[in-house]
């Protein structure tokens, strides 16, 4: 499959380098809106047509949950680049979301957005968020030390909820 879209990739360019032998002065910005438009494109196809193995999938499931600030983070600061997404090890998502800058910004504010407000209503004792790391699991941690949780305030930051019973 991947070969197959090599080959379709090359017979592009070589389609695109006909094109612009054709139109003389407009050379290099066909070839420079073929490189910028057909190599995302290209890589994403070559990216999400790879599937995780099963013994990694188990690898994911047995580590500790991520943390939603610090995805909030890295999304607010290096999103346009897909670290969040890398961080949730959500690769297929950050590799598409790298090659597109974060599909122009549009992908980076609708991330961010969600990472918000889920931070925001883990606070105020919604134990189901919106985000979930690639295995499904739930994030640790909202925007406050403390979570509204059973008509409560309990702390949230500095306790190990994995000697809890």
């Amino acid at each position: 499959m991947n070969f197959i879209i090599i080959l379709i990739y090359i017979l592009l360019i070589i389609i695109i380098g006909i094109l612009a032998k054709k139109l003389k002065k407009r050379s290099a910005l066909v070839w420079s809106l073929a490189s910028i438009t057909l190599t995302p494109l290209i890589t994403g196809i070559i990216v999400l047509s790879i599937k995780p193995k099963p013994e990694v999938l188990k690898k994911l499931k047995r580590k500790k949950p991520k943390n939603r600030i610090f995805t909030l983070l890295l999304g607010v600061y290096l999103g346009f680049f897909g670290v969040d997404r890398f961080y949730l090890n959500k690769t297929d998502s950050a590799i598409l979301k790298f090659a597109t800058l974060g599909a122009f910004g549009l992908w980076w504010f609708i991330d961010n957005t969600l990472l918000l407000i889920d931070a925001f209503l883990y606070c105020f004792g919604k134990k189901t968020g919106i985000v979930k790391d690639a295995a499904g699991r739930e994030l640790r941690y909202g925007l406050s030390m403390f979570i509204f949780s059973n008509g409560k305030l309990q702390q949230d930051w500095f306790t190990d909820k994995s000697k809890k019973k």
